[in-house]
């Protein structure tokens, strides 16, 4: 099934960039209007804290975030997560398309199996993303 919206090269050099640096752990992507690009918003390095103010309350974004965790054994991991932002206050038009783009966007990101869908901020507080991340694993 093909899609209407395309990724932008910028976004996959921005992925390869975290991927590969430790000088920025988190890319969040916007789409552009009329909602059939994904672009990069900003790069940057982000306490989970300030990523979560980073989020718009009545836009959509999508998320590439390395997230450090423990494991209940203790085991240090970190692992990079695709998070689909679908804030309450989004129009139905905006949540499909970011719906759309981030299935384009995880086909465009080579190497990236993780994803989560949050439409509050306590969908992200850490913990419980750390235990969504860990479900999947």
């Amino acid at each position: 099934m093909g899609s209407d919206i395309k990724v932008d090269e910028s976004c996959i050099g921005a992925f390869w960039e975290l991927k590969g640096k430790r000088e920025i752990n988190a890319v969040i992507y916007r789409l552009s209007d009329p909602l059939d690009v994904v672009v990069v918003e900003c790069r940057s390095n982000l306490t989970h804290e300030e990523l979560l103010e980073a989020l718009p309350s009545y836009k959509p974004r999508l998320v590439i975030y390395h997230l450090p965790f423990a494991t209940a054994d203790g085991t240090r991991r970190s692992e990079v997560v695709l998070v689909t932002w679908l804030p309450e206050a989004a129009g139905p038009k905006d949540k499909a398309a970011y719906v759309r783009a981030s299935t384009v966007l995880l086909d465009a990101l080579d190497g990236l199996h993780l994803q989560v869908q949050a439409t509050t901020l306590a969908d992200l507080d850490y913990h419980r993303l750390v235990a969504r991340i860990a479900d999947q694993l």
